[in-house]
C-alpha cells in the first residue's frame, strides 16, 4: 500500500486560485483530446476519459489527480506550466493501493475508507460531496 498522506497535504497547501486552474485545465485536456465530465454545483470531482475509458479524476477542491499510469506521462507533460498540479499515478482507477493518515487530514477529510486500503475510486467517491 502507498501513503497518500503527503501528497494530498501537498495538494491543499497551495494557496493559489485553484478554481480557475482547474478551469483552465479542464479546457486544456477538451482541447487535446480528452473528454471531462464534470458536473459543476452537483460534484467536487472531475472525470478524465479518453476513447470512452476512465483513465483519471481530479479534485475541484485542491490541485490534485490520480491518473492511470499509462497516461501520466501525457498528462503531466499536457499540464506542465499550469499552476502546481499534484498527480497520484494508479495501475487502475479501482485497485485498492492507497491508504492515509486520518489524524493528518482530519481537517480535510471525513473518515469512510478503509484503513486496509483504498482506491482512487473509493477516494473519489468518499470526498465527492
Amino acid at each position: 500500500m502507498k501513503d497518500i498522506t503527503h501528497s494530498i497535504e501537498k495538494a491543499i497547501s497551495q494557496n493559489a486560485s485553484w478554481r480557475q486552474g482547474f478551469s483552465n485545465v479542464i479546457k486544456k485536456l477538451q482541447d487535446n483530446g480528452y473528454i471531462v465530465s464534470f458536473w459543476e454545483n452537483e460534484e467536487n470531482w472531475a472525470s478524465i476519459l479518453l476513447d470512452d475509458s476512465l483513465i483519471g479524476y481530479m479534485w475541484e477542491k485542491y490541485p490534485l489527480v490520480f491518473i492511470k499510469s499509462q497516461y501520466s506521462d501525457s498528462i503531466k507533460s499536457l499540464l506542465n506550466g499550469e499552476q502546481p498540479v499534484f498527480f497520484i499515478d494508479v495501475n487502475e482507477i479501482i485497485e485498492k493501493a492507497f491508504i492515509i493518515n486520518y489524524e493528518v487530514l482530519k481537517d480535510y477529510i471525513d473518515c469512510g475508507l478503509p484503513d486496509d486500503g483504498f482506491s482512487a475510486e473509493d477516494f473519489w467517491f468518499v470526498t465527492n460531496t
